[in-house]
């Protein structure tokens, strides 16, 4: 939990990648990726 958020984060809009499934795993696996960084760094500085 950061700063009391309880909810959760959804890769709404990802990057479309070339030769990717019409499901686009390729860029749904940067986004969470990038995510998970983003949180990873968020939850040290705090």
């Amino acid at each position: 939990m950061l700063n009391g958020f309880t909810g959760f984060l959804l890769d709404d809009h990802v990057p479309q990648m070339d030769g990717d499934t019409p499901w686009n795993h390729r860029g749904r696996a940067h986004a969470i990726g990038y995510m998970q960084g983003l949180l990873s760094m968020a939850e040290r500085a705090a």
